[in-house]
């Protein structure tokens, strides 16, 4: 079958000496799915003496390939939504602290259906297909927390340093197993 993919975003910003605002919005549509998304985003700062706070929330959407999705003709965008707030602390002009935490959900994520699994606590062992198939039946939570020090200068040496701590967990809508990421 024949599709079209089609994607945009748009937006308006403001910026001032005490912080900036945008707001936009993005766009999915897949003509072999008949379906699209279109999902705002927001996102804020202001400073305050040293520390400039930020802020944002915003969604997101995109269609996996419809090679991989058992049924191609009811294929819905995955979809998130994300929520962040921090502040940027300047201990000198070239030497900065940032703090950061976040929060994403997701719904209609692709998970493999194919795969070597075991099922009824161990008993039953079900291999892997030999022909891998995806079903969007994911949905999850992410939540953490990014700390970075990094310093800029015209002379001497530059560069960052962070960690980032962050917890996903899944829940699959049709098997109704839960777990954690991958790749936490």
């Amino acid at each position: 079958a024949r599709t079209r993919l089609l994607g945009g975003w748009a937006q308006v910003s403001h910026r001032s000496d005490a912080g900036g605002l945008v707001l936009g919005a993005n766009g999915v549509s897949r003509t072999l799915a008949d379906r699209g998304a279109v999902l705002p985003w927001i996102l804020a700062e202001r400073l305050a003496g040293r520390v400039t706070f930020r802020g944002s929330a915003g969604g997101s959407a995109q269609f996996p390939d419809p090679v991989f999705i058992d049924e191609p003709f009811s294929i819905r965008p995955e979809r998130a939504w994300s929520f962040d707030a921090g502040a940027d602390y300047r201990v000198t002009d070239a030497t900065h602290v940032q703090i950061t935490a976040f929060h994403r959900t997701e719904a209609d994520g692709v998970r493999s259906i194919g795969e070597a699994r075991l099922a009824n606590q161990g008993q039953t062992r079900f291999p892997e297909s030999t022909f891998p198939v995806f079903r969007q039946s994911l949905e999850g939570t992410t939540r953490g927390v990014d700390l970075i020090f990094r310093h800029w200068s015209n002379a001497g040496v530059n560069g960052w340093m962070g960690y980032t701590w962050a917890h996903t967990r899944h829940h699959d809508t049709t098997t109704g197993e839960e777990f954690d990421g991958d790749f936490d």
